[in-house]
């Protein structure tokens, strides 16, 4: 069972780089425009150049249509995981370097965006297991913004949230099932959305979970 953990998480950590069709605001593409070069249009240049190598972030997976390959084989192996005894996890922890810890959370938000998509009640447990694989490598910040995604989704399609987060918790560390723990019993409004600097629209590519900059 672990080769299969194993299998999945390495899978998802050669995984490869979709780019992603952003576009930046009409005064900035002017900026970079007919070639010109100097510090400002320099700068801005990369700007776009790293906002446009990768989708697979938190803030464009939502252009990735479908599911992709080790999203498919991560959603196939959780059984296998949740099969482990404690030096497996071990083990498994020491396999997720920082860069597949960010992916695995990346893979959450998108999980929890599918659930709403697709009124698919599976992908909960998708969304909350990529949520306890590391060994703490991840903001708590960032880490709490995504499992508000989850807890939305259930609340969306009419699921209990809690059941599906505390079945996820029992494999994480001690320190991340007490941040969550405590995130699940802190009053509503500390768990939307909204408070975690997110918002839910209808997108052109179906219902997205977004970032706020504001």
């Amino acid at each position: 069972m672990i080769k299969n953990c194993l299998d999945a998480l390495t899978k998802a950590r050669s995984r490869a780089r979709i780019r992603s069709s952003i576009v930046l605001p009409p005064l900035l593409e002017a900026a970079i425009a007919d070639n010109v070069h100097d510090e400002h249009a320099d700068f801005v240049r990369a700007i776009k150049d790293g906002l446009s190598a990768d989708c697979y972030t938190m803030f464009s997976c939502h252009e990735i249509q479908g599911i992709l390959d080790f999203e498919q084989q991560l959603s196939s192996t959780w059984d296998d995981f949740e099969a482990l005894v404690s030096v497996e996890w071990g083990d498994i922890r020491s396999f997720v370097d920082p860069r597949l810890a960010g992916t695995l959370l990346v893979y959450s938000m998108r999980m929890s965006m599918l659930v709403v998509r697709n009124r698919d009640k599976r992908r909960l447990r998708d969304a909350v297991m990529g949520l306890v694989v590391d060994k703490d490598l991840l903001d708590y910040r960032d880490l709490l913004t995504i499992a508000s995604l989850a807890y939305d989704a259930a609340l969306r399609i009419g699921a209990d949230p809690k059941t599906y987060f505390r079945r996820a918790i029992r494999y994480a560390t001690a320190d991340r099932r007490q941040l969550l723990e405590t995130y699940l019993d802190s009053p509503s409004h500390m768990k939307s959305i909204e408070s975690m600097g997110c918002e839910a629209v209808e997108s052109e590519f179906g219902f997205v979970y977004r970032l706020r900059f504001d």
